[in-house]
């Protein structure tokens, strides 16, 4: 069975903590990120990829970069 990706926008961003974020993407679905690295800076207007992860999880790539988890929370 082949993973199911789907590819979209960053419609918006909110930092909630260091470490923290929502982010909204084309679709209207909001999705909260949890433990992200320092590095992962998500912008309006980035490309974002979202693949099934474990459980209710999913991978979370913007512009490419470093997979971050995550999940939909609207």
């Amino acid at each position: 069975m082949a993973e199911r990706i789907l590819q979209s926008q960053i419609t918006g961003v909110t930092k909630l903590a260091s470490d923290k974020w929502l982010i909204t993407i084309t679709e209207g679905s909001v999705w909260q990120v949890s433990n992200a690295p320092r590095r992962f800076r998500p912008e309006a207007g980035d490309s974002i990829e979202l693949e099934k992860a474990a459980m209710t999880s999913y991978w979370l790539r913007v512009d490419g970069g470093l997979g971050v988890k995550g999940r939909r929370v609207e």
